[in-house]
């Protein structure tokens, strides 16, 4: 169907209003975990390089689309700090869980907690460890259905996702072919995250090392 340019234009101001805060504070969680794991970051860099214009030091859209190491490094950051830790629905139907007795009635509102379902050892072997290699094309394959829902799922999945990801992809290009980073003495392990939020937000800030490299 047709949409007018200004339903079009409130559309993209939901996606990007909706996407920046949340974004900022995931690429940070994103930076920290890349300082506590350097060997993760060399690689990440080593493919960020070869993907670099070497005389503009940008990158095109379609390089940054097959950077397919800095997608997994992007989906394990948003499988151990998905920015929104749950969603709640409201069940269409009577449903009995599978294995139980439990009987779920049309109505009733399900509290879904997506930080805990993401580090369930039973989904995730190791779940504190920060593992890109999890998201490799066999893993995906094999990994059971609801177990990765750090946009949701179903017809209110984030129309923002593809979007969030594309602009975590560049910003990692930006830094990391410029700096490095690293954890300093006032790093905290793990990170403490404040409650007074919907999603999840850094207490007391983050602090990390950068340094430009030579």
């Amino acid at each position: 169907d047709y949409i007018d340019d200004e339903v079009f234009g409130y559309f993209i101001c939901i996606v990007i209003s909706s996407t920046f805060e949340k974004l900022t504070n995931l690429i940070c969680l994103c930076l920290y975990e890349l300082a506590l794991n350097p060997d993760v970051q060399e690689t990440l860099r080593f493919e960020i390089m070869k993907a670099v214009d070497d005389k503009r030091g940008d990158v095109s859209y379609e390089r940054l689309c097959s950077l397919k190491y800095s997608h997994r490094v992007i989906l394990e950051t948003l499988r151990k700090y998905p920015i929104v830790y749950a969603t709640i629905r409201t069940c269409t139907k009577d449903y009995k869980v599978p294995g139980s007795d439990l009987v779920i009635e049309k109505g009733i509102t399900v509290f879904i907690p997506i930080y805990s379902i993401h580090r369930d050892p039973a989904y995730y072997t190791d779940p504190e460890v920060f593992d890109p290699d999890r998201f490799q094309d066999l893993s995906v394959q094999e990994r059971e259905v609801g177990t990765f829902i750090p946009f949701g799922e179903g017809p209110r999945f984030c129309i923002g996702s593809d979007f969030s990801i594309l602009l975590m992809k560049l910003a990692l290009v930006q830094i990391l072919s410029r700096f490095s980073v690293t954890g300093c003495s006032k790093t905290k392990v793990p990170v403490e995250f404040s409650m007074n939020s919907n999603h999840l937000s850094m207490k007391n800030g983050l602090w990390l090392k950068v340094e430009k490299l030579s």
